[in-house]
């Protein structure tokens, strides 16, 4: 073992330290759009105006990736993610278990999903506390968006 030391940082209003925290994100895989972006121009449906910058679109969307889209910030938009802790979970902290996050309109369409899907069980219902990335929620949800959880 070994002392390693490192600068913490301060928080410019009350002087608390900061530290990062490795949290779970949210994240939009954005292939199906980059494919389909990449053969509107490539099939002249849409041009690059000017064309100089054609290249660049291309080198953008052939190496795109997943798209981080959840802060943990205080206020915005809530992440459109509900949690499913069931009464017989052995781990009942929110993400323990993949498969128990419910992707919603609203917290009614949510407790529908629930359940269809956990039909005769209890279970407590909690939306993430995370908020939606403000560029990301300025453009709504592209048709063809598929939510990760990461």
């Amino acid at each position: 073992m070994e002392n390693n030391e490192i600068e913490l940082g301060r928080c410019s209003r009350t002087n608390d330290i900061v530290e990062p925290m490795i949290k779970p994100q949210w994240f939009v895989n954005c292939n199906t759009m980059a494919k389909a972006a990449l053969h509107a121009v490539k099939s002249k449906e849409i041009e690059i105006i000017p064309p100089q910058y054609e290249q660049d679109w291309y080198r953008w969307l052939e190496n795109i990736r997943d798209w981080c889209i959840s802060r943990q910030l205080w206020w915005g938009h809530r992440v459109p993610a509900w949690y499913v802790t069931l009464e017989d979970d052995k781990e009942k902290d929110m993400g323990s278990y993949i498969d128990h996050w419910i992707i919603a309109r609203n917290k009614s369409d949510a407790v529908l999903e629930a359940k269809q899907r956990y039909p005769e069980k209890k279970y407590q219902l909690d939306q993430d506390p995370d908020v939606l990335d403000t560029w990301f929620f300025s453009w709504s949800f592209p048709p063809n968006c598929t939510w990760l959880a990461g």
